[in-house]
Order: structure tokens, then C-alpha cells, then sequence
């Protein structure tokens, strides 16, 4: 049974008020969940369910129709809903995660096949913010490779791991950097490295090197 929504409201989060002075908070009470969304794991979908505290009418045009708004610029799928008095505003795959394990994360949720409005709970893996972005398309930089930089004609790679920069060295080819980062990547993140080329191989050196083991 769902607690109360005084009790509910010590462990949630009060991110700021509306315009009509309405308390906007994160991490709803998951029963509340359950009673608003089905969640697909398949598909990662969320779609509302009918809703006893709603109008009619609300409930002919809502039920069954996918619930959430897409942020163009992220990609994510934001949720929000209003329930006994309060606004909810909270994110579909922190929501899924939710709703599948029973427990709010309280940590960084990755989505592996980098698409972040894929929310199937088998897309869905714990990480950090360092793994989290290891798992990233390479940015617009000086080279085509990820890990790779070039200035005034040298070409050096480099890697961030658990928010300290390694050099890994000058090279004379964009390759051979590339390759050294992708070395670097798979020892440092394991799954959670993107590559530019297969790379399957771990380093041990340099699993030692960036304190991994």
C-alpha cells in the first residue's frame, strides 16, 4: 500500500513552484506511478492508464495514449502528472527503472544503445557520470576520431577517466592515436566504451595505470 502523502514527502524532492504556487516535485510515490502509467519494458513505452480522479472526458481522450514529451535537444522523455494537489515532473527512464526494481535510482541511468528515448529496461544499466560519458558519440573537434586531437599539425590522444585527463602519447598518425584511445577506452570502461574501431582487447598496464584494478 502506498503511504500517505505526508510520509511519501520526506524522501521527495521539491524542485521549485508553479505559476499557481503549486508545489512541483521529483520521485513520485512509485504506487503513484502504477496508478497513472503502464510501462512496456519492451518498448520502453509509457501510455496513461484510466484514472479514477480524472474527468470523464479526460479519461475517453488519454487512456491507452502515450504518455511523456520528447526534449528535443537531449532526446530524453520527460513525464508529468498531477496527483492529490501536487505536480510531478520526473524522467521516463528514471521512472522505468523505477517501476521495474521498485526503488527510485539514486544514480547516473545509462542507456546503451545510446539513443535516450529508448527506454526498454534492457537498454537501461547503472553507471556513473565518468561511464556515462564513455558511453558518447565522439564531439566535433580537431579530428575524426574520438580521443584524438590535432593542433598545429601534432596529434595526440587523450582519455578522461573518473574526471582525471591521461595523455596517451604523439603520434604521427590519426590511426595509431585512434586506436591507442580505443586501447585506453576498453581498459578504462569496459562495456561502457564507444570506440572507433572493434577493439576487444584489455590492457592490464593500463588498467593499473587508471587505477581500475
Amino acid at each position: 500500500m502506498c503511504a500517505s502523502r505526508a510520509e511519501c514527502s520526506k524522501t521527495l524532492v521539491i524542485t521549485r513552484k508553479s505559476e499557481l504556487g503549486e508545489l512541483i516535485l521529483e520521485n513520485p510515490p512509485i504506487c503513484y506511478l502504477r496508478q497513472c502509467f503502464v510501462y512496456d519494458p519492451t518498448t520502453g513505452l509509457f501510455t496513461w492508464k484510466h484514472r479514477a480522479d480524472m474527468p470523464k472526458a479526460w479519461n475517453c481522450k488519454m487512456v491507452g495514449r502515450f504518455a511523456g514529451t520528447v526534449n528535443k535537444k537531449t532526446g530524453q522523455i520527460g513525464l508529468r502528472f498531477h496527483y492529490d494537489g501536487v505536480v510531478y515532473r520526473f524522467l521516463a527512464h528514471r521512472a522505468a527503472w523505477a517501476m521495474t526494481y521498485d526503488v527510485w535510482p539514486d544514480f547516473i541511468i545509462d542507456h546503451r544503445d545510446l539513443n535516450p528515448s529508448n527506454n526498454s529496461i534492457g537498454n537501461l544499466r547503472r553507471a556513473d557520470f565518468s561511464l556515462n560519458g564513455a558511453n558518447s558519440e565522439k564531439r566535433a573537434g580537431s579530428s575524426k576520431f574520438k580521443g584524438v586531437h590535432i593542433h598545429k599539425g601534432r596529434i595526440t590522444a587523450h582519455i578522461r577517466v573518473k574526471y582525471k585527463q591521461y595523455h596517451l602519447g604523439d603520434f604521427v598518425d590519426e590511426m595509431d592515436a585512434a586506436k591507442a584511445y580505443d586501447a585506453a577506452a576498453v581498459a578504462a570502461f569496459g562495456d561502457f566504451a564507444v570506440t572507433n574501431f572493434k577493439c576487444h582487447h584489455v590492457d592490464a598496464t593500463l588498467r593499473r595505470r587508471f587505477q581500475i584494478d
